[in-house]
């Protein structure tokens, strides 16, 4: 796995594809000249959204300016405004009061909520939980980063698609990916519990030894 998809899967957010498209600085306008032709070629076929990502993944320009464009992000707002206004700002696009991905949006916001409260909370033991399932299960880890981009640029080919059965494709491949994706949040929630627990046994065992050590105890 590359060192830049290493850095996607533990900083990248779907859900702040409404702050890329609604806020028009320099690097939001610069990310989105760069993610137009995969956009559009979404919108011709979505059934092709996993070849599409494979080579959105590959180009040298496009990726490092969407992990520069969530990193201004985590950097500029806080955890507050983050789950009030992205829960206001993203069912307000028309397209996706239409669309049938309710579940599918509330699946990835919880995703992008829990992943962004571990960046500002507890850092430290988030990335090397995410960093040891990417060294131990990259397979896994790739899709996991396919999966994600899938969404992002699924949910962009959402604002702009205009034929109800392309439409209808991109809503069946969003709910298909957001179930995938749920399944991701679990393992990483149910990794870093893991972590916690081992460090409780640890202090724990610590502990014995010391009040042994006290009491004299063989």
């Amino acid at each position: 796995m590359s060192k830049i998809t290493q850095a996607i899967l533990s900083m990248l957010s779907s859900i702040r594809i409404s702050y890329i498209s609604m806020h028009k600085s320099e690097l939001n306008l610069a990310l989105m000249k760069c993610l137009k032709p995969y956009i559009n070629k979404i919108i011709e076929n979505p059934e092709n959204i996993e070849i599409i990502v494979e080579k959105f993944l590959r180009d040298e320009k496009a990726i490092p300016l969407l992990f520069y464009t969530f990193q201004e992000v985590i950097m500029k707002v806080t955890l507050e405004e983050l789950t009030e206004k992205d829960l206001a700002e993203i069912f307000k696009y028309e397209k996706f009061k239409k669309a049938e991905i309710k579940d599918a949006l509330e699946i990835i916001l919880e995703h992008d909520l829990w992943k962004l409260k571990q960046i500002k909370n507890n850092f430290d033991k988030y990335a090397i939980t995410l960093y040891n399932f990417s060294i131990n299960y990259p397979e896994d880890a790739h899709k996991y980063v396919i999966t994600l981009l899938s969404i992002i640029l699924l949910l962009l080919a959402l604002n702009e698609v205009t034929t109800h059965d392309k439409l209808k494709i991109i809503e069946d491949k969003l709910n298909k990916l957001s179930d995938e994706l749920e399944s991701y949040t679990l393992t990483f929630m149910l990794m870093l519990e893991e972590r916690k627990e081992e460090n409780k046994i640890t202090t724990i065992v610590k502990n014995s030894k010391e009040l042994k050590e006290v009491l004299d105890i063989e």
